[in-house]
């Protein structure tokens, strides 16, 4: 692989990462205000009896679905990996997808810090 080829490719993951983790992090940020005002709301109309609001269930739902969710990320990640396991002549063969990878993951990185 040229060098060319090879920078090309590493520059071309870490400025797609780096948007990709930019716009990331004003989405959460956007969707955590909405949540925040959500919540806030919740309790001033709670606070003042206009709903009744079960904090017990609300909380127990909450729990279970960042655990579902999380859950569904490892099983993704797990079954990724024995996809890529299993086909180890890919990895040998083709470099290019490893270094826009490696270039994306660096990129999006910087995005999110930024």
């Amino acid at each position: 692989m040229a060098i060319e080829s090879f920078l090309f490719t590493f520059a071309g993951g870490s400025a797609l990462g780096f948007a990709a983790g930019f716009s990331i992090k004003r989405i959460i940020k956007i969707a955590l205000v909405i949540l925040g005002a959500f919540v806030l709301a919740m309790t001033y109309l709670s606070y003042k009896g206009i709903i009744q609001v079960d904090w017990d269930r609300a909380q127990h739902l909450t729990t279970s679905a960042a655990y579902n969710a999380s859950e569904q990320v490892m099983n993704a990640i797990n079954s990724t990996a024995i996809q890529l396991s299993a086909h180890t002549s890919v990895w040998q063969q083709q470099a290019q997808p490893i270094i826009f990878g490696a270039g994306f993951i660096g990129g999006f990185l910087l995005g999110l810090k930024h």
